[in-house]
């Protein structure tokens, strides 16, 4: 109901094994019998591109109806966990790795690299989201890996770049103010990068 496009179910198991703290993917991940069980009733499996898709449209109402007035924290949640995800120790060298492998290894990857712009905005009034996200950028490396998947550019773009293209104004304001008080350093250490 959040997502910015169907899941696929091996998508939405790494997401739901993403926890606070997590240096890379949990080895205990949901399995799609066990994710079909607890969302029994409301999902099914599309059997051409393995995307999982509400059973009806009422399931969709009821939804909205019924967790209406509990989205913020929901956004939330989303927001840090793709931001948990692209702080995984792995992305640090992964130009040192197969760059097909990666997509085959972190079936979540291309969505978030796709979308987590799109769930910081809607959550960047979160101060847990802004300073997860000026950690993020602070990664050359990391940030590349999602350009290069998103864009096919990696090390074009700087933090700036990253920052408009996602609309963030609230972090593009914190950023800038920094960078004129010249304490830019201590929100992000390569703000100019």
């Amino acid at each position: 109901m959040y997502a910015r496009r169907p899941l696929r179910v091996a998508e939405l198991a790494e997401l739901l094994s993403v926890r606070e703290g997590d240096r890379g993917l949990n080895e205990d991940m949901m399995h799609e019998k066990d994710i079909l069980e607890l969302c029994r009733g409301f999902i099914v499996v599309e059997r051409k591109n393995r995307t999982l898709q509400l059973t009806h449209q009422t399931a969709q109402i009821f939804l909205q109806r019924h967790h209406l007035n509990d989205i913020g924290p929901k956004r939330i949640d989303i927001a840090t966990t793709c931001l948990r995800y692209l702080q995984f120790d792995e992305f640090e060298k992964w130009e040192e790795r197969d760059f097909d492998d990666w997509e085959e290894n972190y079936k979540a990857l291309s969505y978030i690299a796709s979308h987590w712009g799109d769930h910081v905005k809607e959550a960047e009034d979160s101060d847990y989201v802004r300073r997860a996200v000026l950690t993020f950028l602070a990664s050359e490396s990391k940030r590349n890996l999602m350009l290069k998947i998103t864009h096919m550019r990696a090390g074009s773009w700087t933090i700036l770049h990253i920052i408009a293209e996602n609309g963030w104004e609230t972090i593009c304001g914190l950023v800038l103010d920094a960078q004129q008080a010249g304490t830019a350093k201590r929100y992000i250490p390569a703000v100019s990068a």
